[in-house]
C-alpha cells in the first residue's frame, strides 16, 4: 500500500506547482518524498507493535528470553528489522522520484539518511515498548487504529505547516512526526530546523525510557490464549 503513495503523489504533483521550503523552491514531487519516507516510517512503527504483541502472545519472545536473549538484544533485533524493511522501501521510492522527477545530491541525501536512522530508532524503540504492554489482539487492533490515522493526517506529510489551517496546526505541534518530517524536508534543502532536530533528538532517550520501563513490567507470555 505505502509504495503505492508516490504513485499518487505524482498525480497530485500535475495539479500543483513548485512549493517553497526554508527559501528554497522544490517540485511538488520532491517537497512530498521525505512525506511518503516519513509515512514508512509510521508503518514500520505499527508492524513493530503488531511483531512484539505476536512474538508475546505465541511464546517466541517468552523462548528468547529463556534462552538467554535479553531485552536490550531481543529490541535491537526487532528495531535492525523493521529498520531494513523500512529503508529498503525508501530506497524505492527515491529511485521512483529519480525515474519521475530527479534525484539529490550526494551531501543532502546522505543528511537526509542520518535524519531517517535517527527517526527510524526512536519509532520503532516506541513501537517495541508499546508492543510489550498490548495483552491482547484486540487492543492492538483497537491502539493501531486510533493512533495510526491522527498521526499521519496532524504531520506535514503532503502539505505546509503555513498554509494548514490553525486548528490543525495546533494538532501538529504534538506530533513528533511533525518534526520528524520537517527535519527531513530541511535537510533536503539544506536547511537544519533546529527545533524539528531537538525533538527528534529528545525523542530517542524518551524512547529508550518508556522501552526500558515497559520491557521491565511485561510478562514473557500476554494473557490472551488462543
Amino acid at each position: 500500500m505505502e509504495l503505492a503513495v508516490p504513485f499518487l503523489v505524482a498525480g497530485v504533483g500535475g495539479l500543483t506547482g513548485d512549493v517553497e521550503v526554508y527559501g528554497s523552491r522544490l517540485p511538488y514531487l520532491v517537497f512530498a518524498f521525505p512525506g511518503v519516507v516519513a509515512l514508512l516510517t509510521l508503518r514500520a512503527w505499527a508492524t513493530t507493535v503488531a511483531d512484539v504483541a505476536n512474538d508475546r502472545k505465541w511464546g517466541v519472545y517468552a523462548l528468547a528470553r529463556i534462552r538467554g536473549l535479553g531485552l536490550r538484544h531481543y529490541a535491537a533485533s526487532i528495531v535492525a528489522a523493521g529498520s531494513v524493511v523500512a529503508v529498503t522501501q525508501a530506497v524505492l521510492v527515491y529511485v521512483l522520484l529519480c525515474i519521475l522527477a530527479h534525484g539529490l545530491g550526494a551531501g543532502r541525501l546522505l543528511a537526509m539518511a542520518l535524519g531517517l536512522g535517527l527517526s527510524l530508532a526512536s519509532w520503532l524503540c516506541f513501537g517495541v515498548a508499546l508492543g510489550m504492554a498490548i495483552d491482547s489482539y484486540h487492543r492492538r487492533d483497537l491502539v493501531l487504529s486510533l493512533a495510526t490515522l491522527p498521526l499521519a493526517f496532524t504531520a506535514p506529510l503532503f502539505w505546509r505547516v503555513e498554509a494548514a489551517p490553525a486548528y490543525l496546526r495546533t494538532l501538529s505541534l504534538v506530533n513528533p512526526l511533525r518534526y520528524h518530517v520537517s527535519l527531513l524536508r530541511g535537510l533536503l534543502v539544506g536547511h537544519v530546523d533546529v527545533a524539528a532536530l531537538a525533538v527528534t533528538g529528545a525523542c530517542l532517550p524518551v524512547a529508550l525510557g518508556v522501552l526500558a520501563w515497559s520491557g521491565r513490567r511485561a510478562e514473557l507470555l500476554s494473557g490472551e490464549h488462543g
